[in-house]
């Protein structure tokens, strides 16, 4: 009688470890996912943030080149420099008109 009470009582106390366990890895498991979501939309800000300082940072430059060598020269070497400009997250396309 006292092994089978024994074994019930083994059993019991695994049982509930195994059901602690289980809780804490989903406790865990939800942390990493909220974590990981926090992480893309920092990454998202940081991108657009680079995207709108380096568009900046190209405007200023052509506007500079253009009143120092004359229209158009800007682009030509802002182009050389910084490679084709890229519109920032979310920016529209301009639609050409017919």
């Amino acid at each position: 009688m006292t092994t089978n009470m024994q074994q019930g009582t083994i059993l019991d106390v695994l049982k509930k470890k195994m059901r602690q366990t289980k809780e804490e890895m989903e406790k865990y498991k939800d942390e990493c996912e909220e974590y990981h979501k926090r992480l893309q939309v920092e990454i998202m800000r940081r991108e657009e943030v680079w995207l709108r300082w380096r568009s900046h940072r190209y405007r200023s430059f052509v506007a500079h080149v253009e009143r120092v060598d004359g229209p158009r020269a800007g682009t030509l070497y802002a182009f050389l420099l910084f490679g084709r400009p890229r519109r920032a997250a979310g920016a529209r396309k301009a639609c050409p008109t017919s």
